[in-house]
């Protein structure tokens, strides 16, 4: 009886072997002789139930694109590239009910570009127009909040000569600026014309306040006042 059951069982680990060897040997070797399977086309399209396009892949003269629509058929997310590098948007469609039909659709993005300088990320309002921007171009980052208008309203840059923090007027004028130098900081004010008005810094020597006409002339100054006296 014991002979039986270990010569059944020695048949049995036959079997699982064999079956074991011809698996691995379809699993290594069979995808090698079969040829790679390939679709080509110029576009992809993905429908829904009701038969609606909601994403597509294809060419455009620019470069590839992939586009994806929500189920009012307003294209919600974008990823191309064209010769100016590689692009994500994101869309966030709201409806307004109580607008016309050609303005029915509000619409706030965000958009990363990554080019040659290096990647900068644009949010923009409910009409579409970039408000901030925040950026790392050439190895300096940087952030700008922008008027509705689209000119820098604040602007804040880090570089090699240190940290810069600039509040411009709506046409897009510098008025104040906070630079901290390696020196000392120093901060600016200038007039409608962007010339500097009242220059205020710290450095070696200690501080120094000095207001000056349209020229550049100091007409006022701690030390001035000192020698006027």
């Amino acid at each position: 009886m014991t002979t039986i059951r270990w010569a059944g069982c020695l048949a049995l680990t036959a079997t699982l072997s064999a079956a074991v060897a011809v698996a691995v040997a379809q699993a290594v070797g069979g995808p090698a002789s079969r040829p790679a399977r390939v679709i080509e086309a110029e576009e992809f399209h993905v429908r829904d139930a009701a038969g609606n396009v909601r994403a597509r892949l294809g060419v455009t003269p620019d470069g590839p694109i992939l586009t994806m629509w929500n189920a009012d058929g307003r294209p919600q997310v974008q990823v191309y590239v064209n010769e100016d590098g590689p692009h994500l948007v994101l869309s966030s469609v709201r409806t307004d009910p109580n607008a016309p039909a050609w303005e029915k659709y509000s619409s706030a993005e965000a958009s990363l570009q990554i080019g040659d300088d290096g990647p900068v990320l644009t949010l923009s309002d409910s009409v579409g127009k970039p408000r901030a921007r925040l950026s790392v171009l050439k190895n300096r980052p940087g952030l700008e909040l922008l008027s509705k208008e689209g000119s820098p309203q604040v602007s804040m840059q880090v570089g090699g000569a240190g940290p810069v923090a600039i509040v411009s007027s709506p046409p897009g004028n510098p008025r104040t600026v906070l630079h901290l130098a390696p020196e000392g900081p120093a901060f600016t004010v200038t007039d409608a014309a962007g010339k500097p008005r009242v220059s205020l810094h710290v450095g070696k020597e200690g501080a120094a306040l000095n207001l000056l006409d349209a020229n550049g002339r100091v007409v006022w100054s701690p030390s001035k006042q000192e020698v006027a006296r």
